[in-house]
């Protein structure tokens, strides 16, 4: 498990004083497909006031991720929707309501390659039915 902070504190201690780790595809990659989106994405907002209203959160997820993972400036990020100011308040706020610990939890469920296992073995299962 990993430790969040419960008071609000700056980016650079979230990011660089606690383990903050991002789970990765098999192939490397961090941002978030279709379907892990709509599994965390109610989980992540939760309690948020007007989510999603003016910036695509999943955009402003996808960049976290990112910046996170490969330790990039915020500055220098690329970012589809907003801004690196936008990404380091949603980092603030989702980490100080527990949010992102939740949301990263279950990303790494996701990602796991038992879960990645039980899917293909699934659908393959219903396919020779």
């Amino acid at each position: 498990r990993h430790a969040f902070p419960t008071r609000r504190s700056s980016d650079r201690s979230i990011v660089e004083s606690y383990e903050i780790q991002v789970p990765r595809h098999p192939d490397g990659t961090v941002v978030l497909t279709d379907f892990e989106w709509q599994a965390v994405e109610a989980l992540l907002l939760q309690g948020q006031r007007r989510a999603g209203e003016r910036l695509n959160q999943r955009d402003i997820l996808d960049a976290i991720l990112q910046k996170i993972s490969s330790g990039t400036p915020w500055r220098d990020m690329k970012y589809k929707s907003g801004n690196w100011l936008n990404a380091r308040y949603a980092l603030r706020n989702w980490t100080g309501r527990g949010t992102l610990e939740a949301s990263l939890c279950l990303l790494r469920e996701l990602r796991s390659p038992e879960t990645s296992t039980l899917t293909v073995d699934s659908d393959a299962h219903s396919e020779l039915d």
